[in-house]
């Protein structure tokens, strides 16, 4: 097993977070093999500014150039909004910049899960079986994800989300915090589900949705993936 340099993109709070799940990951894996899951090279910003600074010490390397110079760093964005994130890495894609995926040992799934290049998934988790995460999704802290589920790239699960078995969600959604999603229902792209909401119908792309149960408020931004 060869260890990997890993470098957190975004040092905002879920940054910290991902630091703590790396190191828990490396903590988890030296005591089953002896050898550490990663190297951390610390934190890259937008803001060069920022350099040689230190976060829950590890040290601020600067803007996303530092890639530039070290072509054997493997990433992971922290970023949280999903639109933000999705910029992020294309940009990030375009320099040539490789993406880890990051699980923390405590999640709890079946052989049965597929999840995509640069996903984290938090501690305490739970994904059942045939589920696809799609590239670049957050799933946070104590999260269920039932049967069958598909969620698409760059969307955010927030802590305590739970999705129940068919359901669809997809690319560029973010499930606020504790939020619900009935069975067999579509979460169209680039929608928003508010904190501790009830969906029990289908969500339109690029709407917001509140309440128990979850009504459409508003439009926002339409979330465009460009090949």
């Amino acid at each position: 097993m060869n260890t990997r340099k890993i470098t957190i993109v975004g040092a905002g709070g879920f940054g910290k977070e991902v630091l703590w799940l790396i190191r828990e990951c490396n903590e988890y894996a030296t005591e089953k093999t002896g050898q550490p899951l990663y190297t951390i090279a610390g934190f890259v910003t937008n803001e060069a500014a920022e350099k040689d600074g230190r976060l829950c010490g590890e040290s601020i390397l600067g803007s996303y150039n530092w890639f530039l110079a070290n072509r054997d760093a493997y990433a992971v964005c922290a970023i949280g909004n999903p639109r933000t994130r999705y910029f992020v890495v294309r940009e990030l894609m375009g320099i040539g910049v490789k993406f880890a995926t990051v699980i923390h040992p405590s999640v709890k799934m079946s052989k049965y899960v597929e999840i995509g290049e640069g996903s984290i998934v938090c501690a305490g988790s739970i994904l059942t079986t045939q589920v696809k995460v799609g590239n670049h999704v957050h799933i946070n802290l104590n999260s269920t994800i039932g049967h069958d589920v598909v969620i698409g790239d760059y969307s955010t699960i927030a802590p305590g989300v739970n999705v129940s078995g068919n359901v669809r969600v997809g690319p560029g959604c973010d499930l606020g915090t504790n939020s619900s999603v009935i069975q067999g229902l579509r979460i169209g792209s680039g929608a928003t589900v508010g904190a501790g909401a009830v969906v029990n119908r289908d969500v339109e792309a690029n709407t917001v949705a509140v309440g128990i149960p979850a009504k459409v408020i508003k439009t926002s931004v339409k979330f465009e993936m460009v090949d």
